[in-house]
């Protein structure tokens, strides 16, 4: 037989077999253990989170991704405040015009730290490149970046495909 009981620590209504109704009955273990939980929201989304009282902090966030947005953002600006003055497009200019020629041509030519290449497809094709796109040299020479020379490969595996054809073809 089912009766109604009521919670010892909150006195909410929970429904028991009339045999399990003895001297302790609660909810759940926050309950039986006699913790309160208090609603916060997250710092971050705003989403109704529970805790415990003494888990209640001067920040607290929902998940491990809203925490890690809030200290990229604390982060950033402390950062920013300290080394405001660091990396201006000035400063950034001088250090790429210190670097230019300095290398032995072999890598590829970079623009602000970035391949020359990926930045040329991005302007022809008017949209940033996706994860895993590959532009190709046609020539194969890295260091021409005329956008003639450059074709987009949506994989490395159709990159590679391209370049085991080249291969078969010139071997007849």
């Amino acid at each position: 037989m089912i009766v109604i009981v009521n919670c010892q620590q909150c006195g909410k209504e929970l429904k028991r077999r009339s045999d399990k109704t003895g001297k302790r009955i609660f909810c759940g273990t926050d309950c039986l253990m006699g913790s309160k939980k208090v609603i916060v929201n997250c710092f971050m989304c705003k989403k109704e989170i529970r805790l415990t009282v003494g888990k209640v902090k001067e920040v607290n966030c929902c998940s491990r991704a809203c925490g890690g947005k809030f200290n990229s953002e604390r982060f950033r600006k402390r950062n920013l405040a300290a080394n405001d003055f660091l990396m201006s497009d000035e400063i950034r200019g001088k250090i790429r015009e210190s670097k230019l020629g300095k290398g032995e041509g072999k890598s590829y030519e970079k623009t602000f730290g970035r391949h020359t290449h990926r930045i040329v497809m991005e302007e022809m094709i008017g949209r940033k490149l996706l994860p895993g796109e590959v532009v190709h040299h046609i020539d194969e020479d890295k260091r021409n970046n005329n956008p003639s020379n450059l074709m987009l490969f949506a994989s490395q595996a159709e990159h590679a495909a391209h370049h085991k054809l080249l291969l078969k073809n010139q071997q007849k």
